[in-house]
């Protein structure tokens, strides 16, 4: 009988947290979750910058690892959807913090479950029993276990996450460690934990389990208000077997749960749940629901499961919460420039096949203002074109005509050769100058059409100052001066460049070979 209860514990807790998704906005085709914590764009309208704080789980809810922003594939604004450039980080890479407060259940119908020990080993009280079980005493407890395993959980958080630990059992609610950023002695003060002394808990009956969860979350509500500083993403993680005394049906669990889920949404936070039991698992159900309804993450172990292995349990689900995502959006801004009301953003990802989409409503992005420089710029100077229009055709009619009637003094015989020492010469092969040659005497030798240049071309498309060669160390470089019609060398049209003996250059209709000396 009690293993037929177990069974169906699980398969119930299995369709709630399904038809959690489906209500949430999935479907029972789509493996993943993508859960949007909060957006934000503070002073967009200088720089353009919105980034979205998400979690991305496979059908498990385990973190979906190492997404790329090729993995994002739409973000829409308003049902519109807008690209731009993305970047993707982990909280941790980021340098977003968490405020984490912990949960622990301490009451004695759970802690003192024990590992089992081979038949011949047991004592006369049985597995777990108060007398005759001395040995079993010495063998680590499920709270053993816990312990353990959330300590190692705290040391992971670093820089400025925030922690606070709390426990119940039949006590109530206890502080175990104030909220601090000392991970260190938050850890050793959950390892310094101790079960409840039978004789101030006789009551074998479990404590109200969601009371003290609600009080938890309230807590984490009241330091965020008090704290200015206090990190923006808030986080309660309990770990569990699910009892509660109170929660006898599904009308009564509805109303216990329904305001924790309220002010945890007023308030930011998510609900992390890890579920453990030796008993039926029917209790977790509840404790599912409500990490699904909060945006949280649920984890059962198993009851087959090692229980050497459940502290690393626990440390995966501290791995997680660093590796949530951090989206860095910046829009094209022809698509989108801000908006005058709060608009809602949904983001689609999808990861080696699992794919997700979620959405947020209500985020305030200011409108880009309108840059009115550069258009009264262009107008003035398309008035100054349409001014000038007539001065210039009339100008360059002149120059062409003046050039057209001048003859050309082409210099046929270069052989008499340079005067003084040269470096390197060039000699033209094709155009107005072909086969006449100059030689490079000077530390920087100019070319253009004007006269006063080194080598002057008066040719078709050689501007008036159209290039020069700088020789230093016996490296002759070659720099086009913002020609019209640029500078070549061996068909490749350069701004600067170091010639080789034998490049082929070319200026306007010369084409000249560059020799060393």
């Amino acid at each position: 009988m009690l293993h037929w209860l177990r069974g169906l514990g699980r398969t119930a807790l299995g369709a709630v947290l399904a038809l959690s998704m489906v209500l949430a906005g999935g479907s029972s085709a789509q493996a993943a979750t993508l859960n949007i914590d909060y957006a934000e764009a503070p002073e967009f309208e200088k720089n353009k910058q919105i980034r979205i704080f998400f979690d991305l789980l496979d059908q498990e809810f385990k973190v979906i690892k190492d997404l790329q922003p090729a993995d994002i594939k739409e973000i829409s604004i308003d049902g519109e959807p807008v690209e731009g450039d993305i970047e993707i980080q982990t909280y941790s890479e980021a340098k977003e913090w968490i405020g984490l407060a912990i949960l622990m259940a301490a009451h004695n119908s759970y802690t003192q479950t024990f590992d089992a020990l081979p038949e011949d080993e047991e004592g006369e009280g049985g597995e777990g029993g108060e007398e005759g079980g001395g040995e079993q005493a010495a063998t680590p407890s499920t709270f053993d276990r816990a312990k353990q395993g959330i300590a190692n959980l705290i040391r992971k958080l670093d820089g400025n996450d925030r922690v606070a630990v709390f426990r119940y059992d039949e006590r109530g609610l206890r502080q175990v460690a104030a909220w601090t950023g000392n991970v260190n002695s938050a850890a050793k003060r959950v390892e310094g934990q101790e079960k409840c002394p039978a004789d101030e808990c006789k009551d074998m009956t479990a404590p109200r389990l969601f009371d003290a969860l609600k009080e938890v979350v309230n807590k984490v509500k009241e330091k965020s208000e008090q704290d200015d500083g206090f990190p923006r993403r808030k986080l309660v993680l309990v770990m569990t077997d699910g009892k509660d005394p109170t929660m006898n049906n599904r009308k009564r669990r509805e109303q216990k749960t329904a305001p924790i889920t309220e002010l945890a949404a007023d308030t930011g936070v998510k609900i992390y749940a890890i579920g453990y039991t030796e008993e039926e698992t029917e209790p977790l159900v509840a404790v599912g629901e409500l990490a699904s309804a909060t945006k949280g993450v649920y984890r059962e172990i198993p009851q087959d499961t090692k229980k050497e292995d459940i502290p690393a349990m626990i440390e995966d689900v501290g791995e997680e919460i660093k590796k949530q995502y951090v989206l860095t959006f910046l829009p094209n801004t022809e698509i989108f420039r801000g908006a005058e009301k709060p608009v809602k953003i949904r983001v689609e990802a999808s990861k080696d096949g699992e794919g997700a989409g979620g959405e947020v409503e209500n985020i305030k992005i200011n409108q880009i203002p309108t840059d009115w420089w550069p258009i009264v710029m262009w107008i003035l100077i398309g008035l100054g074109s349409l001014l000038g229009i007539f001065l210039l055709i009339k100008i360059i009619k002149g120059i062409a005509a003046a050039r057209a009637n001048r003859p050309v003094e082409v210099v046929e015989d270069y052989d008499d050769g340079p005067v003084g020492p040269y470096k390197g010469k060039l000699t033209v092969l094709e155009g107005t100058y072909v086969g006449a040659e100059f030689y490079l005497t000077e530390d920087v030798t100019t070319i253009g059409a004007m006269d006063g240049n080194n080598i002057v071309l008066e040719a078709p498309g050689v501007s008036k100052r159209h290039a020069g060669i700088k020789i230093e160390d016996m490296r002759f470089e070659l720099a086009d001066f913002g020609s019209t019609n640029g500078t070549h060398v061996n068909g490749n049209k350069i701004t600067k460049q170091f010639l080789r003996d034998q490049d082929l250059i070319r200026i306007g209709d010369c084409k000249m070979k560059f020799s060393l000396k």
